[in-house]
């Protein structure tokens, strides 16, 4: 049994590593020869999945932007406006290094627009120990507007049976409040219009569960 969130929402590093060792570890001292044989391991949680929502957040995007001091939204000397929160010193240059992955993402009190229903994007891990890094993922914005970048939140089944056994750290849930969500931000916005179709690849890296989100 191992508990796979951070208090931010993200799972914890390490984590699907954790999990595939202590399986075959567990399988590995079910030896065949036992008589009777004992039951097969049993690892808490059993599945993990990942479910993420296209939105359009100008906060997320404006929190990950640095400013020129020339720039028109600090009227040109470097005071004031949005240039504040630098000091009006022209920081532009390190712009490649913004930070664009968020975690405390709380979509209870954050504001956001909605341009994807909540969908299905990785399968992190199965009741079979199997474990899904990427997947595409073909869905239809509801509504236009400018998808700034991608939040999602995980579900974990404890047993792989559903029901009651079913933890979501998503808004609105059960759990709201306990945890929080994450949100990946894209390097560039993309204006889609209502019913536009839309192609996600998701991918995922095992060692620091890393997700990695790209529009095509």
């Amino acid at each position: 049994v191992t508990c796979p969130f951070e208090p931010s929402g993200l799972l914890r590093q390490q984590f699907l590593s954790d999990v595939s060792i202590a399986r075959a570890m567990l399988l590995r001292r079910r030896s065949p020869a036992a008589s009777p044989l004992p039951p097969p391991p049993v690892i808490i949680p059993a599945c993990v999945k990942v479910v993420a929502m296209l939105v359009q957040c100008e906060e997320m995007r404006t929190e990950n932007t640095l400013l020129a001091a020339d720039s028109g939204s600090c009227g040109g000397d470097g005071q004031g406006g949005e240039c504040d929160r630098t000091c009006g010193l022209d920081v532009s240059r390190i712009d490649e290094y913004g930070v664009h992955t968020f975690m405390y993402a709380d979509l209870d009190v954050l504001p956001f627009v909605p341009l994807s229903e909540p969908f299905d994007a990785l399968d992190l891990m199965s009741r079979d120990g199997s474990v899904a890094l990427s997947n595409r993922v073909c869905l239809s914005a509801i509504q236009g507007g400018q998808v700034d970048g991608v939040v999602y939140w995980f579900t974990v089944d404890a047993t792989g049976e559903g029901g009651d056994g079913v933890i979501s750290t998503g808004p609105g849930g059960q759990t709201s409040g306990a945890w929080k969500q994450s949100a990946c931000l894209f390097g560039q916005p993309r204006h889609v219009y209502e019913a536009e179709p839309i192609t996600v690849d998701i991918s995922c890296s095992e060692a620091v569960c890393r997700l990695h989100f790209e529009l095509e």
